[in-house]
């Protein structure tokens, strides 16, 4: 289940009850710029080189810082990543802080040194005066993410009500208490709490997030329960009904067995394919008359030729004869067969 936008902010802020935010300025924005704290109205601020992931190459930057009447600046680091050159020296791109107006003033005391690389300084570092200057310079290579510090305003001797007292005598503003800032840099601003009120307060946040979804998890839920849906996948077919969250599921009606049909006599399924047509033309009579069995056993063998003189007919000697007529008229073809050149009688 994600978490609603309201539940999320109340996180932010059991998180964050103890930190209050802070002005933050970029440097590569505020270039040859003077931050005036008076005007601006702030008594600490963020500094950052660049609002981007890295700096730009080829810069050339310097910012000044001014603290209110009759007060100094203190800085504390909060992260470093400049890029260094051979050995660590610090010839490429490189920060540098002065205790003045201008890079022509000397540099605070403890930083008397070109920065880069990503060693943090530790500690808190003051100026002498209300003025504070820094230059950053780099190269036309590779770049890196840049520094991230906190500079605060600050004078010494005795604090007034309204200002808390760092370990080192100087008095800031008691509104950076508890802020997650460290501006005194010896924690002194900030609530040292032990660990077991420590271990107590996450104990309760955690306790209170935890009522808090539930409660919400059960409003949800309680509310879904008003409105069941129902599913109907078919006249035929029983309603299901979803049973909301957090309940019980009913339990599913009997459902009376099915009635039997009586089953159809099987028939003979039509035959598959292509079918034969029906033959063509009037069909032949059937035979008549009883069919005459086939013949049984051997077949008789045949009769002999009677012997003796007259079995065989005589033989023709010679050629036939034509037949002979006695006249004319009982010759049918007096003057030669069709066909043929008719002869004259010789004469006699």
């Amino acid at each position: 289940m994600k978490m609603a936008p309201f539940l999320r902010v109340l996180v932010v802020l059991a998180c964050l009850q103890f930190v209050s935010a802070i002005r933050q300025f970029y440097m590569d924005q505020r270039c040859s710029e003077t931050l005036n704290m008076t005007q601006l109205q702030v008594e600490s601020a963020k500094l950052k080189l660049t609002r981007w992931h890295k700096y730009r190459n080829n810069m050339a930057c310097y910012l000044t810082i001014e603290a209110p009447y009759n007060k100094l600046l203190m800085i504390t680091f909060r992260d470093i990543d400049i890029k260094s050159g051979v050995f660590g020296r610090c010839d490429g791109d490189r920060l540098q802080i002065f205790d003045g107006r201008d890079s022509s003033a000397n540099m605070v005391g403890g930083l008397t040194y070109k920065l880069c690389g990503e060693r943090r300084p530790k500690g808190a570092f003051y100026t002498t005066q209300r003025y504070l200057t820094f230059l950053f310079q780099s190269d036309s290579f590779f770049t890196d993410d840049g520094f991230s510090l906190i500079f605060t305003s600050f004078h010494t001797g005795s604090c007034l009500s309204s200002e808390t007292a760092c370990k080192r005598g100087q008095c800031i503003s008691k509104s950076l208490e508890c802020d997650g800032y460290n501006q005194c840099g010896d924690s002194a601003d900030e609530c040292m709490v032990k660990g077991g009120p420590i271990a107590g307060i996450i104990v309760a946040v955690c306790i209170a997030i935890a009522v808090i979804v539930v409660i919400i998890v059960c409003w949800r839920r309680r509310r879904a329960s008003r409105g069941s849906v129902i599913r109907y996948n078919s006249p035929a077919e029983q309603a299901t009904v979803i049973p909301p969250p957090c309940s019980y599921p009913p339990q599913p009606a009997p459902v009376p067995a099915p009635q039997a049909y009586p089953q159809a006599p099987y028939q003979q399924p039509a035959p598959q394919g292509y079918q034969q047509p029906p033959p063509q033309g009037y069909p032949q009579p059937p035979p008549q008359g009883y069919a005459q069995p086939p013949p049984q056993g051997y077949p008789p063998a045949p009769q002999p030729y009677p012997m003796g003189p007259q079995a065989y007919p005589p033989p023709q000697q010679g050629y036939p004869q034509p037949p002979s007529y006695n006249d004319a008229t009982q010759n049918p073809y007096p003057y030669g067969a069709p066909g043929q050149t008719p002869y004259p009688p010789e004469p006699k």
